[in-house]
């Protein structure tokens, strides 16, 4: 608003004086209204180089914060990672031990088996499968 009303005196000064004919008191008057103008415009200029030295401290506050996220998110991406492969290694140390006490315990079921003569048979409804000892065939022929 200052800069055109500024604008809009000299405008009219100049139509009612005429074009070319300002004297040294009319002079030292624009030398003031043009300092007085400059005073403004460099204030705006200031105001926005002030204004944008914030926008680009919040833009690397944010990116920042980004930078963390990332670093933080992948710490823990590779944590979970690694917290599972322990797990899964786990497991199959335990699947592992399961199956060798498996092994073992068909063993001496076998072991007794064998030893007794006796004939035995077992119907699995399941898998629709029969098992029958070598005892149990011989007895039937």
């Amino acid at each position: 608003d200052t800069i055109q009303t500024l604008l809009q005196n000299q405008i009219a000064y100049a139509r009612s004086h005429g074009l070319g004919k300002l004297d040294i008191a009319d002079m030292g008057r624009e030398k003031t209204a043009m300092n007085a103008l400059r005073e403004v415009v460099d204030g705006s200029i200031q105001k926005r180089l002030d204004e944008f030295k914030l926008r680009i401290d919040l833009v690397n506050k944010q990116k920042n914060n980004l930078i963390w996220a990332l670093v933080i998110g992948t710490a823990a991406g590779i944590a979970i990672f690694l917290a599972g492969t322990v797990m899964i290694i786990r497991l199959e140390d335990e699947n592992e031990a399961i199956e060798d006490e498996n092994q073992r315990a068909e063993l001496r079921f076998r072991t007794v088996m064998n030893g007794i003569n006796d004939g035995v048979y077992e119907i699995n409804f399941v898998n629709e499968t029969m098992y029958m000892s070598k005892e149990l065939k011989a007895m039937l022929g």
